[in-house]
């Protein structure tokens, strides 16, 4: 069984992800300009530019299904959420690999992007390790706690 406590720090570290990607896809939304820059350095066309707004669309959605799994309360059902988000951090990092290789220009975003998704990767590891994908009645209670 899963240590209460540790099962708090984990829905925690969820809900600081599910609310810096509200935030991350609301600034690539309003300013894509900027959101773009921050990741490629110098100038772009308007087209690629739109791109980064997409992205905040796209951020948006994954945020807000990790933000519903979470207040569901139930293992089963974050669990569905987060073996996604897995794929999605490898992928992520490989992508931001790849753009820090092409564009030559590690950016601290590219940077910043790479060291969250290896955080993120790693603590659904964990919780992947540490909960059963069954028994879709299991709830995790806001303190860590299980409830049947």
């Amino acid at each position: 069984m899963v240590h209460p406590r540790g099962m708090r720090v984990v829905r925690g570290v969820f809900y600081v992800e599910a609310a810096t990607g509200v935030l991350t896809a609301l600034f690539a939304l309003l300013d894509p300009g900027a959101f773009v820059a921050g990741l490629i350095p110098g100038a772009l066309p308007p087209a690629a530019v739109e791109l980064g707004r997409w992205y905040g669309v796209l951020l948006l959605v994954l945020a807000l299904i990790l933000w519903a799994a979470l207040r569901d309360g139930r293992e089963a059902v974050l669990r569905l959420v987060l073996v996604p988000l897995l794929v999605g951090d490898a992928v992520q990092i490989a992508v931001a690999l790849r753009l820090g290789a092409v564009t030559e220009a590690f950016t601290p975003t590219v940077q910043a992007a790479i060291y969250a998704s290896a955080v993120y990767a790693a603590v659904r590891v964990y919780f992947l390790r540490r909960t059963t994908p069954a028994g879709p009645a299991r709830r995790i209670e806001d303190d860590g706690s299980h409830r049947d």
